[in-house]
C-alpha cells in the first residue's frame, strides 16, 4: 500500500485548475484512479490507497464507458468507511487514450486518462510490425500524447540483426524516440530509465505478450505483475495482465500497465493520422486538386513521391488502409446517430397520438 503520497508524486500538474465546490466541503478530497475492476476501483491520495466505488447517480447518468472513471483519472471522493470512498465526480481530462471497441462498429473503448507519454512496446519476434506501430502512433497523436517506441526482448536477436532492425525503425519513424532493452538481461534498461521524467505519466501500449508486465516488474524492482514465458509454438508471450493499473516508480515517474490486444481498430483518429503521416501530408500540398484521394488523380503529390521513391509502398498502403478504417467508423457512427434520431422522433409522435 502507498503511504505519505504527495499530489505531485501522483502526477498532479502544478498548473492544474481542478477547483470544484465539493472540494471545499468537509470529507471530500482529490484522488487518482490507480486500478479499475469493472465497477470497483482503487484510488490514491495523500492518505494512501483506498477502495472506491461509484456514486449511483454517476453510474446511471453515464452515457458511455468514456464517461466513467478510468485509470489515471482525477476524481473527487468522499470517505464513508475507513479505507473506502465514494467517487462523486470525474474531473476534466487533459488527455484520454482510447481505441475502437472490439466487436463494435462505432463504440470506443478507453485505455487510460491524463497520460503524458505512450510507450509503444514491440518485441523482437514475430510481433514487430511497422504498420501496427503506425496504428499506435495515430492513437497517441490523436490524444495529444507524446509517443516513444520500445523494442523489447532484444536478447532474442544477434547484435548485428538488432542494429539492422533499429536502423529500419529509425528510418520509418525519424521523429519518434526509440529504445531497445531486454527484461531478461537488463541490457538498455539504464538508458531507458533515464528518459522517464519525475511526475510524468507513461502508459504501456502493445499487443498481448510483448513483455509489458515484465517491463513493469523490472521498472518497479519487484514482481507485482504476473508474467509467462514465450510460447514455443507461437513465438509469442502469453497474455497475463487482466486489468489496468497505475504504479509509482522509485525515480518518480508514473507507469500505467494495461491488458494487450491482438487487434487495434481505428475510430476517429483523423487528427492522429495526419500527425503520424505528416510526410504524406507534406506531399499532398503539391496535389493539383484540393480533394485529391491520392489514389488515381493526375498531378498528385503523394503518387509522385511514391513513384520517385520518396515514399515507400508499405507506408503508402498502410496510410490508405488506416484512413479507410477511420472513414468507415465515421460513416457507421453517423448512421447510428441518424437511426437514434429517427427513433426519438417516432417516440415523440407516438406520445402525441396517445394524448
Amino acid at each position: 500500500m502507498h503511504t505519505s503520497i504527495h499530489y505531485k508524486t501522483l502526477g498532479l500538474p502544478h498548473n492544474h485548475n481542478y477547483n470544484h465546490p465539493l472540494l471545499e466541503q468537509v470529507g471530500f478530497k482529490l484522488a487518482r484512479i490507480s486500478i479499475q475492476h469493472r465497477e470497483r476501483y482503487q484510488c490514491l491520495s495523500p492518505q494512501g490507497e483506498e477502495s472506491a466505488e461509484l456514486l449511483g447517480n454517476l453510474r446511471f447518468s453515464a452515457t458511455s464507458k468514456l464517461a466513467l472513471p478510468q485509470v489515471g483519472d482525477w476524481v473527487i471522493v468522499q470517505e464513508f468507511e475507513p479505507g473506502q470512498v465514494l467517487i462523486h465526480f470525474v474531473l476534466p481530462r487533459k488527455q484520454l487514450l482510447k481505441r475502437k471497441a472490439s466487436g463494435s462498429l462505432n463504440e470506443q473503448q478507453p485505455i487510460a486518462a491524463n497520460v503524458d507519454n505512450g510507450i509503444i512496446v514491440q518485441s523482437c519476434n514475430r510481433d514487430l510490425n511497422h504498420n501496427r506501430i503506425e496504428r499506435y502512433l495515430a492513437l497517441c497523436h490523436n490524444a495529444q500524447v507524446s509517443p516513444m517506441i520500445l523494442l523489447n526482448k532484444t536478447d532474442l536477436w544477434e547484435t548485428e540483426h538488432l542494429h539492422v532492425q533499429l536502423d529500419l525503425l529509425k528510418h520509418r519513424f525519424p521523429k519518434t524516440p526509440i529504445f531497445a532493452l531486454s527484461c531478461k538481461t537488463n541490457a538498455g534498461l539504464r538508458d531507458f530509465k533515464q528518459h522517464l521524467e519525475k511526475g510524468k505519466t507513461y502508459c504501456l501500449l502493445g499487443s498481448s505478450g510483448v513483455g509489458k508486465s515484465s517491463l513493469t516488474n523490472l521498472l518497479l524492482g519487484s514482481k507485482k505483475m504476473e508474467t509467462q514465458e514465450i510460447g514455443s509454438a507461437s513465438d509469442r508471450g502469453k497474455h497475463k495482465t487482466t486489468h489496468r493499473q497505475l504504479h509509482i516508480l522509485d525515480q518518480g515517474a508514473i507507469l500505467i500497465d494495461n491488458p494487450g490486444k491482438r487487434e487495434l481498430g481505428m475510430s476517429n483518429e483523423i487528427a492522429g493520422l495526419d500527425n503520424t503521416f505528416d510526410d504524406i501530408q507534406d506531399f499532398a500540398k503539391q496535389c493539383r486538386f484540393s480533394n485529391c484521394t491520392h489514389i488515381h488523380e493526375v498531378d498528385c503529390g503523394v503518387l509522385t513521391a511514391l513513384a520517385n521513391g520518396n515514399l515507400s509502398q508499405e507506408r503508402y498502403s498502410n496510410y490508405l488502409k488506416l484512413f479507410k478504417e477511420v472513414d468507415f467508423y465515421a460513416a457507421t457512427t453517423l448512421e447510428r446517430k441518424r437511426k437514434e434520431k429517427d427513433l426519438s422522433r417516432l417516440i415523440r409522435v407516438n406520445k402525441r397520438k396517445k394524448q
